[in-house]
């Protein structure tokens, strides 16, 4: 297991625990795009900006998700 991998479980146990928490989403869309499973990265930072709509950080990151 890589350690995107191993991240990526991390961020899943931690939205289970917690699936109000912007941070964990946009967490695991960066790990995501890492592993350049886009789609998915794209639904986190979705759910990340749902939770958390003045967190400008996570549109840059949906942006990157569109440049690269």
């Amino acid at each position: 297991m890589n350690r995107f991998e191993e991240a990526l479980e991390y961020y899943d146990l931690a939205i289970q625990k917690n699936p109000g928490k912007a941070e964990y989403f946009n967490g695991k869309a960066i790990a995501l795009m890492s592993m350049n499973r886009f789609e998915e990265a794209l639904e986190n930072y979705d759910s990340a900006i749902q939770k958390n709509p003045e967190n400008a950080d996570y549109y840059y990151g949906k942006e990157q998700l569109s440049i690269d």
